[in-house]
C-alpha cells in the first residue's frame, strides 16, 4: 500500500483506514486468520446494509421518538420538514 500512497498522496487517509488488521483481513484472504471456506462465503458488497438503511428511513426522517413509534406501529410514512 505504501507504493499507492507515494503515487497518490490524496489516498493516504483512505489507505491507512483499510490497512487496519481487522479491515484488511476482511478484504484479502491472505490476511484472513480463520477458515478459508468461511471467508469465501462472506458477502462482498454492501447491498444488505444499503437495503437496511433505506428501510430505516422508509417511514420518515427526523421524527420524534413518539412519531417514530407511531409510524412503526401504524406502518405509515411521516415526513417531517423543518
Amino acid at each position: 500500500m505504501s507504493t499507492l500512497q507515494v503515487k497518490h498522496p490524496d489516498l493516504k487517509e483512505w489507505l491507512d483506514h483499510k490497512a487496519r488488521p481487522w479491515i484488511l483481513s476482511r478484504l484479502n484472504i491472505n490476511f484472513w486468520e480463520g477458515d478459508r471456506s468461511i471467508f469465501l462465503t462472506i458477502q462482498r458488497n454492501s447491498n444488505l446494509i444499503e437495503a437496511t438503511h433505506h428501510q430505516s428511513n422508509s417511514l420518515g426522517t427526523r421524527l420524534s421518538l413518539l412519531g417514530g413509534i407511531y409510524a412503526l406501529v401504524f406502518n405509515i410514512c411521516l415526513i417531517c420538514v423543518y
